[in-house]
């Protein structure tokens, strides 16, 4: 378990998220969602 964000968003190849955050938004490259509210 990573319990340090910044690590965690270093070390991944893909983030899988309900919501998009100001705490990964830098991370669109990697980022998959299925967030229709904050489609942006």
């Amino acid at each position: 378990m990573i319990r340090d964000l910044d690590e965690f968003k270093r070390v991944s190849d893909v983030i899988v998220a309900n919501r998009i955050t100001d705490d990964i938004r830098d991370q669109r490259d990697k980022l998959y969602t299925r967030d229709l509210f904050n489609s942006d």
